[in-house]
């Protein structure tokens, strides 16, 4: 019964009559001697009285009013006074009341009075020590922990509130405010919280969600877990402390069958750009791993590199020469957050091209068209390490110079290759935390060193503060050589550096000659399948001077071919004025 006398708002019955209640109060007031024991028996009546039908109250008040010889206004009086106390005593039980789950803060709403922004502020007020939401752009996110960002819309945000706060309806009522119910937030205060620009004003911005210890952009180590104002990163992992070691990282990485020493440097770069990812938002190369026959580990490498970078396996998607549907695996591999994307065994006959892979590589911005609407997907930053593996790899020239390569070689049965290891990712994964300590101890001690810069350091075209960056801490570390494959791997995935290579070795100390010339000679040599059609007939002259003159101006950038012990290059001379230029090898300078 106070149960249900407390939630309808009204006095708890006393379950007398009214006749008894007014032969109380009189034996009451008879024997008072004091003014406070007279007021405490008419209020105490007419406590008794109020929560009576009409029929029965009225003529029970005016009998006191009687006995008691008051005026009639005077018993109205005494009557307010007794309604107001009620009030005054609901309202400090619903503000005492506790919540239903012990340990969530309250938000009060009272209906027809509180204004929506009043209550806004209140609920922000409330979740904003649990650092869970975040404005992200112009949205508004939810970090769960372990699985990342999700976009607060009007349907989800009543759950996602709940799980951080109560909130409380009450109703202002004549008699004072009552409790009506514990509750999530209603529909249409969903949605205008959710593009309310003042409320996204008051939540933190949110830069970076990362599974991996990062170093921010004034170089200090983001390693413990929880969201650090200051840099406005998420760190989603165990807490990591840099170390000294490099054991563990090492035995990693050497049981792959590198193809050179340097392959397996730039394979450390990679890992430490995966750390300092916050400083190449603007600018770092994508992950060519190339094998020399299948089967020689380019997926498991990938996926050692995702397992050390995100603390899981990488997602894969399969390369589409049709790029509406290559952008679209791309977009929802962005779209779910994933920070290592592996385009794996990339198969073609042609050398790969795709301005959406080139546009997500160099775009300080990923963004993509959602298929099918006019809403876009996107990311603020470009922290995505995309990793393309292929056999024998063939690339087109936009691509090649902003790849990082990674080349692996077995000669023989690769299954008779020994590993150290029968599960490098299995491995890589119970020793990430290992792993990534050792990383960040790499940084450390080159910070440590005041961030020296090697006298020629590496350079890359996509970027040279990247370049510069990484071949400083790993020279720092020990090793050397960082990028020094790259001009050879450039040369390696393009399928006309071997053609020239066969030019400049059959013709070598050759007299100079016009595309023209060189077409009438080539035509039948080399560049045979270049210079006539579908049916073996050679194409008309101009057409294959076209050609030539095309392909060998891609090489007069100072690029070498070796020829025997020596190595040449292709030069361009114009012997006289309104004659066309002329080529030939010569020995390199």
């Amino acid at each position: 019964m106070a149960r249900v006398a407390e939630l309808a708002g009204v006095s708890l019955p006393t379950g007398q009559e009214p006749g008894v209640t007014v032969a109380t109060f009189v034996a009451a007031w008879s024997t008072a001697v004091t003014g406070d024991a007279r007021t405490a028996a008419l209020h105490a009546a007419i406590a008794a009285l109020i929560p009576l039908p009409a029929l029965a109250r009225e003529p029970a008040l005016e009998a006191i009013r009687k006995a008691a010889d008051l005026a009639p206004r005077v018993l109205r009086a005494a009557i307010a006074e007794v309604r107001k106390g009620e009030k005054d005593a609901r309202k400090q039980r619903v503000q005492a009341r506790p919540a239903t789950r012990p340990g969530l803060p309250i938000v009060d709403f009272v209906e027809n009075r509180d204004t929506v922004e009043g209550l806004f502020d209140a609920i922000i007020q409330a979740i904003l020590p649990a650092n869970r939401f975040f404005r992200f752009e112009r949205d508004i996110v939810f970090v769960r922990r372990g699985y990342g960002p999700r976009l607060v819309d009007e349907r989800v945000l009543p759950g996602l509130l709940s799980a951080l706060v109560e909130v409380r309806f009450l109703s202002d009522r004549e008699n004072g405010v009552a409790f009506q119910r514990f509750d999530v937030l209603p529909g249409d205060l969903a949605r205008a919280f959710v593009h309310s620009p003042r409320v996204a004003a008051k939540l933190p911005t949110l830069t970076l969600y990362a599974r991996t210890p990062v170093y921010d952009r004034q170089w200090n180590f983001v390693g413990r877990p929880g969201f650090h104002a200051a840099s406005g990163i998420f760190y989603d992992g165990p807490e990591i402390r840099p170390s000294r070691s490099a054991t563990r990282l090492l035995a990693v990485v050497q049981d792959f069958p590198w193809k050179d020493a340097v392959d397996m440097v730039n394979f450390l770069g990679a890992l430490l750009t995966a750390l300092t990812m916050p400083h190449w938002g603007r600018g770092h190369p994508f992950l060519a791993v190339n094998g020399n026959k299948p089967g020689v580990g380019k997926s498991t490498l990938a996926r050692v590199l995702g397992v050390i970078a995100e603390g899981q396996e990488p997602n894969t998607v399969s390369f589409a020469a049709n790029e509406e549907e290559f952008e679209k695996q791309l977009a929802t591999r962005v779209e779910a957050g994933d920070r290592v994307i592996v385009i794996d065994n990339a198969r073609t006959s042609r050398p790969i091209q795709s301005p959406v892979l080139e546009r997500c590589i160099t775009d300080t911005r990923l963004n993509f068209r959602r298929l099918g609407g006019n809403t876009a997907i996107s990311r603020p930053t470009n922290d995505v390490l995309f990793v393309l593996t292929m056999n024998l790899t063939q690339m087109g020239a936009d691509l090649r110079r902003r790849a990082l390569p990674l080349n692996l070689l077995i000669e023989g049965d690769v299954r008779r290759h020994p590993y150290a290891s029968d599960d490098p990712v299995g491995d890589a994964l119970a020793d990430r935390a290992v792993i990534v300590a050792e990383l960040a101890g790499l940084v450390d001690a080159w910070l440590q060193q005041g961030q020296p810069v090697p006298p020629s350091p590496a350079v890359h075209s996509t970027g040279r503060k990247w370049a510069a960056t990484m071949d400083a801490i790993l020279r720092v570390a020990g090793f050397e050589g960082f990028l020094s494959n790259f001009a050879a791997s450039e040369h390696a995935f393009d399928p006309d550096c071997e053609l020239v290579c066969d030019v400049a070795t059959a013709h070598f100390g050759d007299t100079p000659r016009t595309a023209g010339e060189w077409a009438a000679v080539l035509v039948r040599g080399v560049l045979e399948e270049r210079l006539t059609d579908a049916r073996g007939h050679a194409r008309p002259v101009r057409a294959q001077a076209t050609i030539v003159g095309q392909l060998f101006t891609a090489y007069l950038d100072g690029t070498t071919f070796p020829v025997g012990e020596a190595r040449v290059q292709l030069r361009r001379a114009e012997p006289r004025r309104g004659h066309p230029p002329v080529y030939s090898f010569e020995p390199a300078d």
